[in-house]
C-alpha cells in the first residue's frame, strides 16, 4: 500500500511523513531534486545537478515533474522501496497513470496560508522565495483542490487535513492515518 502526501509549500507534509518514519517504521520516498536545498538543512530530497541528471534513464524515472522551475522525480527501485511519497499534483497523476493499483491511500495537506508562511519562515525559508514558490504553485494546487472538492480524485481513499499547526492535532490524525492504513492491509 503506497501513500501519498501533497500539500502546497510549509503545510507540514515532510512533519507528516517523517513522523509516520520515525513513530511507526513507515519508509518515506526521499525523490531527486535538481537544484540546491530552499533552506540551511533541508534534506527533503536528494538534490542532484542537471549534469547529475543524465545519470538517469528517462525508463527509470518515476512521477518526474516540474514544479516552480524544479525539476523532481523518484526511481522505479526507490518507489518499490518505499511506503509513503510526498508528491505534487502533476507528479502524482504520472505515477497512478504509469502504476495503477488499488492500493493507493493521498493525504491532502493544507493550511490558513498566512499560518503556513509562518511555519515556512520559521523553519528557515527566505521570504522572498516562499512566495515566488507560493504564486508559482497556484495553479496546479488550485486545480487539485477543485478535483478533490468535487470528488474527480476517483479510486483513491483520500484524507484531508487542515493543519492548525498543533501537536495533539497533528498526533491524533497521522495515528488516524497510521490505523486505518493497518486494517486496510489486513
Amino acid at each position: 500500500m503506497q501513500l501519498f502526501i501533497i500539500g502546497r509549500s510549509g503545510r507540514g507534509k515532510d512533519t507528516l511523513a517523517n513522523y509516520l518514519a520515525d513513530e511507526k517504521g513507515m519508509k518515506v520516498l526521499k525523490s531527486y531534486k535538481v537544484g540546491k536545498p530552499k533552506y540551511e538543512g533541508d534534506d527533503a530530497h536528494i538534490f542532484i545537478t542537471e549534469e547529475e541528471l543524465k545519470n538517469y534513464p528517462e525508463e527509470d524515472m518515476m512521477a518526474s515533474t516540474l514544479l516552480n522551475d524544479t525539476i523532481y522525480f523518484s526511481t522505479k527501485k526507490q518507489y518499490a522501496e518505499s511506503d509513503i511519497y510526498i508528491i505534487d499534483p502533476h507528479g502524482f497523476y504520472e505515477l497512478i497513470k504509469k502504476e495503477p493499483s488499488d492500493d493507493y491511500v493521498l493525504v491532502y495537506v493544507y493550511a490558513d496560508p498566512e499560518v503556513a508562511k509562518t511555519h515556512a519562515l520559521e523553519r528557515g525559508d527566505k521570504e522572498e522565495d516562499y512566495d515566488k514558490r507560493i504564486a508559482k504553485e497556484d495553479a496546479d494546487f488550485s486545480e487539485f483542490e477543485k478535483q478533490l472538492d468535487n470528488g474527480e480524485v476517483e479510486n483513491i481513499v483520500i484524507f484531508k487535513y487542515k493543519n492548525d499547526y498543533n501537536m495533539a492535532h497533528f498526533t491524533d490524525f497521522a495515528e488516524s492515518v497510521y490505523n486505518y492504513l493497518q486494517l486496510a492491509k489486513s
